[in-house]
């Protein structure tokens, strides 16, 4: 049986396609290992890292934590919690400022 040689113009057409598969199977992999959420990442909004830690401070400087998990149906990162979140813990008790912590960074919320 004779053996066929590839053209050049198949070899071209064979590491194009390998090429293309390869970079179809590596993008998808290495977006797998960016931290979330990714901007444009698969994930969207769907993966939150954690919730802000928030704590209330009542008028004579004690602080008390607040479970976020009781008052937010759904954790996203896109989400504000320094509006909405802070306006219903302000109205419960003698609340005098909210603290909202997320990430590294600490904001305290004076209650109006």
């Amino acid at each position: 049986m004779a053996r066929t040689r590839w053209s050049s113009h198949s070899i071209l057409v064979a590491l194009f396609m390998i090429a293309f598969i390869v970079i179809q199977l590596a993008m998808p992999i290495l977006a797998l290992a960016e931290p979330r959420p990714a901007r444009f990442g698969w994930q969207m909004y769907t993966a939150v890292p954690s919730l802000p830690r928030v704590t209330v401070e009542d008028a004579e400087g004690r602080t008390q934590w607040v479970d976020v998990t009781d008052l937010v149906a759904r954790g996203r990162a896109d989400a504000d919690f320094s509006t909405g979140l802070v306006d219903h813990l302000c109205e419960a008790g003698d609340v005098v400022a909210v603290h909202i912590r997320m990430d590294d960074q600490e904001d305290r919320v004076p209650c109006r």
